[in-house]
């Protein structure tokens, strides 16, 4: 075995400063090539924690949506089930709207004579009253003993607000008593 000489010199520098002593057993290129690699791994896994990320957002979205729209075709399923019920619901209501109608105290015949009878002259008698509520129309008929009456009524009723477009529909019309026999039509408040 052969020792190498060592300079006594280089030694006692060694010894002065120590601090400052480097050993570069590494070449410079070799230490700059291992920075890039670390640089290129850490850049690599940023790059697939960010892919990953987006994924699992994409992921998540689409998971989300695809629930979303199977929920709403089950909801359709369901109102597609329920719409033969829900018709029928809708007809009975409808029904029972018309019934309601029909119940109103203010569309009544009693009621309506009450309100026609106050406006009626003492020479007229009436002796019908109808009440045709889906065409809100009200006929009137009776004898009047003249014209004149029947020309009173139909004034009287216009000049009422529960009554509108108030007509003699038939001609007046002499009976064997004397008495003339008249039909009014008017429109109720609200009516058609």
């Amino acid at each position: 075995m052969k020792f190498a000489g060592i300079s006594l010199t280089s030694l006692a520098g060694m010894a002065m400063l120590p601090e400052q002593m480097e050993v570069h057993l590494v070449p410079d290129s070799v230490k700059l090539r291992q920075e890039l690699i670390g640089i290129t791994r850490s850049i690599g896994a940023l790059g697939i924690a960010i892919m990953i990320l987006f994924m699992g957002l994409s992921f998540g979205i689409l998971s989300k949506t695809l629930t979303e729209r199977q929920q709403l075709l089950l909801l359709k399923k369901g109102n597609a089930e329920l719409e033969p019920k829900v018709q029928k619901v809708t007809e009975m209501f409808s029904v029972i709207r018309a019934v309601e109608q029909r119940r109103k105290p203010d569309e009544t015949a009693i009621n309506m004579l009450a309100v026609l009878h106050p406006l009626v002259p003492s020479g007229v008698l009436l002796e019908k009253v109808e009440i045709h509520a889906d065409e809100g129309r009200l006929v009137a008929g009776g004898t009047a003993s003249s014209r004149q009456d029947i020309r009173e009524v139909i004034n009287a009723l216009e000049s009422s607000a529960l009554f509108s477009g108030v007509k003699e529909t038939e001609a007046s019309r002499r009976l064997e008593d004397g008495r003339f026999k008249f039909q009014i039509t008017a429109m109720l408040e609200g009516g058609k």
